[in-house]
């Protein structure tokens, strides 16, 4: 799995503490930070108009809060361990879309431009020919996937095979 790779870790669709039933899509873990990320698949093509995401005529402002508010919270459990907050960065990925924008602090990417850009750091960063390299000191596999039932790897990232729902709703995440 391309993201997962060399010193990489991927929790996959996990609790989000303090709440009954939120969860957080994937925490991608590595030398760049942290990455929250949040995965859409929606019928209605996202995009942002005046400070807002957009989908099929509606605000989707609940999506943007929620990953926001999960951020914050992977920003303190971070920070408890003398990292800064500064390395945990939110991501909107939408699977099936062409998308590269910003919404403050959020970046917005369509599942094309998330392995276009995993394509062009592997070509720069290409892999180690012998296996023997890419094993901890404990003979563990580096890159861990925990947690990534149901989740793809076929596009070079790891979307997921099967999504809870296939258009936005007013609620939920």
């Amino acid at each position: 799995m391309v993201l997962t790779e060399r010193d990489r870790r991927l929790l996959a669709d996990r609790r989000w503490p303090g709440t009954r039933a939120a969860n957080v899509d994937m925490l991608l873990i590595g030398p760049g930070g942290v990455f929250v990320i949040d995965v859409k698949n929606w019928r209605a093509a996202p995009e942002v108009v005046k400070g807002r995401l957009w989908a099929g005529g509606w605000a989707w402002d609940g999506h943007v809060g929620k990953l926001l508010d999960v951020t914050k919270s992977a920003e303190r459990a971070v920070g408890s361990h003398g990292l800064s907050p500064v390395a945990v960065q939110p991501l909107m990925a939408f699977a099936g879309r062409r998308l590269d924008a910003r919404l403050g602090s959020i970046r917005l990417l369509g599942e094309r431009e998330v392995r276009e850009i995993a394509d062009r750091l592997e070509q720069v960063f290409p892999g180690y020919e012998e296996s023997t390299v890419g094993e901890t000191a404990k003979g563990s596999p580096r890159g861990q996937v925990e947690g990534a039932k149901g989740f793809s790897t076929s596009t070079g990232c790891a979307m997921p095979s099967s999504t809870r729902r296939t258009a936005p709703r007013s609620s939920g995440g």
